[in-house]
């Protein structure tokens, strides 16, 4: 997914910006606006173990 296809789950602005990677390798983003982190294609929960 590429940045300019991202928009804030919680302001709905587009200023998003690369802000490294999660603990599984899927680039992380932020929003310069509202600061709120944003994973383009999150874990699934069902998959995670402890």
């Amino acid at each position: 997914m590429s940045q300019d296809q991202l928009n804030c789950p919680k302001c709905g602005s587009e200023k998003i910006v690369k802000n490294g990677f999660i603990h599984n390798g899927n680039q992380n983003h932020k929003c310069r606006d509202c600061k709120a982190p944003i994973c383009a294609n999150p874990p699934q929960s069902s998959s995670y173990r402890r």
